[in-house]
C-alpha cells in the first residue's frame, strides 16, 4: 500500500490479506539471489592475527577508532592454527556459546552471542575464527576476550578416528528403538561417556558421524537427529 524509511530502514504498510503472498515472492527472490549470486560465502577481515597479538596494546589502539558504528564497523581477525576447549552453551536460553582457543603459548577466553546456530562448524575445526577483541569487566576484575563473529569452514574435515570410540557410538545408535534420534548433542555426549567410561568430545562425535557414509543426521542449533 505505501513504503518508506531511511537507507537503512524498510517500512512498508500491506493488507492483511496480501500477507502470505507478499511472503511467498519475498521467499522466492530470496532462493533466487541466494542461488545465482551466493554458491559461496565470502567473509572480509581487516587482518589475520595469532594469539600472541591479542593484547592491551592492540585492544587500546583499536579503540581510539571509536565510535564504531555503521560506517565505521569495529575491526575485524581471522584467528588461525589454534586448537577448541571447554566449549559450552550458556545464556538463559542457551543460544550464546563459550569456549576457549589455545595455541603453545597462550589461552583466551571467546563468547558467540547468539552464534549457537554456529556450533557444527566450530565442531568440525574451523581454517580460522572470525572475532572482534573486546575488554570484558567483571567484580572488578577485567580481561580481554574475544567475541566470536563467524568461521571460515575447512575445505575438508580432518579428524583421527578412534576404533573404539566409533564402536561406542554406533552401539548407541543400533541399541536406540527409534529410527530418529532426537539429543542435545552436549547431553548426548555426557551420557557416552557416563555410560561407557570414556572421554568422547563432541567435535569427535560430528566427525564419527560425517565419516560414516551409512549414518545420517542432521545438528540444529544444539539438537542432533540421527537417523537409522
Amino acid at each position: 500500500m505505501k513504503y518508506g524509511g531511511h537507507r537503512l530502514a524498510a517500512g512498508l504498510s500491506i493488507s492483511a490479506e496480501n500477507i502470505n503472498q507478499f511472503s511467498n515472492e519475498l521467499n522466492k527472490y530470496i532462493d533466487k539471489i541466494i542461488c545465482e549470486e551466493n554458491n559461496y560465502k565470502e567473509i572480509e577481515v581487516d587482518s589475520s592475527m595469532e594469539l600472541k597479538d591479542v593484547t592491551y596494546r592492540l585492544y587500546n589502539e583499536i579503540y581510539k577508532l571509536e565510535p564504531f558504528g555503521h560506517g565505521n564497523p569495529k575491526p575485524t581477525f581471522a584467528l588461525k592454527n589454534v586448537s577448541l576447549k571447554d566449549l559450552k552453551r550458556v545464556g538463559i536460553n542457551g543460544n550464546h556459546l563459550s569456549f576457549k582457543l589455545s595455541d603453545s603459548d597462550k589461552e583466551i577466553p571467546v563468547i558467540g552471542f547468539g552464534k549457537i546456530n554456529l556450533l557444527e562448524s566450530i565442531l568440525t575445526k574451523p581454517s580460522s575464527y572470525i572475532v572482534s577483541i573486546n575488554n570484558n569487566e567483571f567484580k572488578g576484575n577485567r580481561n580481554l576476550q574475544l567475541v566470536l563473529l563467524d568461521v571460515e569452514e575447512p575445505e575438508e574435515l580432518e579428524c583421527v578416528m578412534d576404533e573404539n570410540k566409533i564402536k561406542i557410538v554406533n552401539s548407541i545408535i543400533n541399541k536406540s528403538k527409534s529410527k530418529i534420534i532426537k539429543m542435545d548433542i552436549f547431553k548426548l555426549v555426557e551420557k557416552l561417556n557416563k555410560l561407557y567410561n570414556t572421554k568422547i568430545t563432541a567435535e569427535e562425535l560430528i566427525c564419527i558421524l560425517r565419516k560414516d557414509v551409512s549414518i545420517h543426521y542432521v545438528l540444529k542449533d544444539e539438537i542432533l537427529y540421527i537417523k537409522k
